[in-house]
């Protein structure tokens, strides 16, 4: 199995077999029919035994017996699961989403189950996923998504909602997203033109993605959010606010803080129509969500202190303002507020670039570009607020920022791999951390943008105690080979081939309006030859299912990260093949010859078929 039990104790002499003849009995619950389903997905289709005991039933109970948790050295943690496997096999959690893991790791002992005890408890309480909102085409993708997030054991998952939920107190948002949408995928390179190379001023980053440009009902939406609760997901709307508002602002220019820009991405914190649009929006996605939690965005805020109305009010008394109206709003509505929080650290990179909150001039396309200085504000921001720190990756010491106030504070944008010193910083009292998707949920994009393979890495980081023992290499090595047999399980009748190239194509991500595009990244095709004398096509794609002989910084790359799920790495680097797995097209006639036929002339593939 994939997660390492805080306890285990299984009997090698004892098999045990769990059938389509075994009952289960769930409690009645929302998750309840999504346990039931996961059982019967991995036990349904076997046979009693003659050679081992036969589980009779699957009995879910709450709580663990007093014995069984002295012998577990259980605390009560309220995510906790135990199983007891025997002629009755019985998993024990004191909460429905307890349930939900056991029956998952139960289902991950389908190839063999044997007589004994397992118990675990996750290290953190904060394990979630944020992502956009899916298109309507993509819901089945996302609830693929949801299903992952369930079996790796995430409890949250954050949803964008910006312009790409309907709002009916303001049609008006969704007409002009939906426009600004068309215009930055009717060209590939629009939405860098609109952020980099047009304006002196620094813009936000652009969420075209979110619901792949399009706009999901109010129903549709109400049945993701019974969806993810159905797995025990708890759904937290993200809704941008002051910052990354351009879903509102090319509504609403007239509350835009910068008037000159045709694409205002900055409300205006003194005007006092801003809050009757934000206060509109969050009442409409209370109303379909019902959530406990809403995280309210302020991240890179840039626009600050520029019109009439703010021009000569302190940046920082701005920012903390439109922070409190929004969460003193929240709190009459019994909603627990969050935010990510890179502003509130005077960070600098390596090379000495001011970062977060710090602040920064200089020139460009023109003109001079200015940037807040913020970081003042982590000193007039209440306690009970839960901060999200993206800025892990310039060192623990900037933990300190939170942990002295007393902040309730997480990692966002994590990638467990990367992040230093994860125990120590655990210890200290980081709540845990969220992998974020910055892009669509179609399985290449999420496959290229490395979010397989964050996932599951961090799935071990949030449930591992041993998780800083063990070497970069041998974490990567666990979850590619993690992903890869779960793409493929259960997957009939496929052709297998190693295969490499000798040249590199670096690493990019597909978000802000980057697309993946066959005419950069499709290498040539394997051309197969059927014995009943049809032939089929099978792509060799760069990065998608095939990647170089050497990595440039082997094993923790983006460049051979994304590759996690569709390729499994052998070798060392400097001498990389890569297994890959095509599903045949014709499965019913012998393959009687695989030849390779370039496309991209310039590139060298190695290849051998299995």
């Amino acid at each position: 199995m994939f997660f390492k039990p805080k306890y285990k104790l299984f009997d090698k002499n004892t098999p045990v077999c769990i059938s389509g003849d075994t009952k289960i009995n769930v409690p009645d619950g929302d998750a309840s029919e999504f346990i039931k389903n996961t059982l019967l997905s991995a036990f349904g289709a076997k046979k009693a035994s003659k050679k081992a005991i036969n589980c009779k039933k699957i009995v879910f109970k709450n709580g663990l017996p007093k014995a069984l948790a002295k012998e577990v050295s259980s605390d009560g943690n309220e995510e906790e699961y135990a199983i007891v496997i025997g002629e009755t096999t019985y998993i024990y959690a004191n909460t429905e989403r307890g349930f939900v893991y056991g029956g998952a790791t139960l289902a991950s002992l389908s190839g063999k189950t044997f007589a004994g005890k397992l118990y675990d408890k996750p290290v953190c309480p904060i394990r979630g996923y944020r992502v956009y909102l899916p298109g309507r085409q993509n819901i089945p993708v996302f609830k693929n998504m949801i299903d992952f997030l369930a079996e790796y054991k995430y409890n949250s998952a954050i949803l964008e909602i910006g312009g790409a939920m309907e709002y009916k107190r303001h049609p008006e948002i969704n007409e002009k997203w939906v426009e600004f949408c068309d215009e930055v995928y009717a060209d590939p390179n629009r939405a860098d033109v609109i952020q980099h190379k047009t304006y002196p001023w620094t813009k936000d980053s652009i969420h075209c993605e979110n619901g792949d440009g399009g706009v999901l009902t109010q129903d549709e939406c109400r049945e993701l959010s019974a969806y993810c609760r159905s797995r025990g997901i708890e759904v937290i709307p993200e809704v941008p606010t002051l910052s990354h508002a351009d879903y509102i602002c090319l509504a609403h220019p007239e509350i835009a803080e910068r008037p000159e820009d045709a694409y205002p991405d900055t409300y205006c914190p003194n005007n006092p129509d801003s809050y009757k649009y934000v206060f509109d929006i969050i009442d409409e996605v209370i109303d379909v969500f019902q959530p406990k939690q809403i995280h309210i965005g302020h991240d890179e805020a840039y626009t600050l202190g520029i019109c009439d109305k703010c021009k000569h009010t302190d940046p920082v008394e701005l920012y903390v303002n439109d922070i409190l109206k929004i969460k003193e709003y929240l709190d009459t509505k019994n909603v627990k507020t969050s935010m990510w929080a890179e502003k509130l650290l005077r960070a600098y990179t390596k090379a000495g670039t001011p970062v977060g909150g710090t602040g920064a001039t200089g020139f460009r396309n023109g003109g001079q570009w200015a940037i807040p200085a913020l970081w003042r504000c982590r000193d007039l921001l209440p306690k009970d607020i839960i901060y999200a720190n993206w800025y892990w990756v310039f060192g623990d010491h900037h933990d300190r920022v939170y942990h002295d106030r007393e902040f309730k504070m997480f990692y966002g944008n994590l990638s467990a791999i990367l992040i230093d010193n994860w125990e120590k910083r655990i210890k200290w009292g980081a709540l845990g951390g969220w992998v974020s998707n910055w892009g669509s949920f179609e399985e290449e994009y999420m496959q290229r943008n490395i979010q397989y393979f964050d996932l599951i890495s961090g799935a071990d980081a949030f449930w591992n105690t041993d998780f800083d023992s063990e070497n970069k290499k041998s974490i990567l090595n666990k979850a590619f080979k993690e992903a890869y047999r779960r793409k493929w399980k259960n997957t009939p009748n496929t052709i297998t081939i190693k295969h490499r190239t000798l040249e590199n194509i670096p690493h990019e991500y597909f978000w802000c309006g980057v697309f993946i595009e066959d005419k950069k990244y499709l290498l040539g095709n394997y051309e197969i030859e059927y014995a009943d004398g049809t032939k089929a096509l099978l792509p060799v794609k760069y990065g998608t299912n095939i990647g170089a002989a050497k990595m440039p910084k082997y094993p923790a790359d983006n460049e051979l990260m994304q590759l996690a799920g569709a390729a499994l790495p052998m070798g060392e680097n400097g001498d990389l093949f890569y297994e890959c797995k095509y599903v045949d097209p014709n499965p019913d006639s012998d393959i009687l010859s695989i030849k390779y036929v370039p496309i991209l002339q310039e590139f060298t593939v190695e290849y051998g078929v299995e």
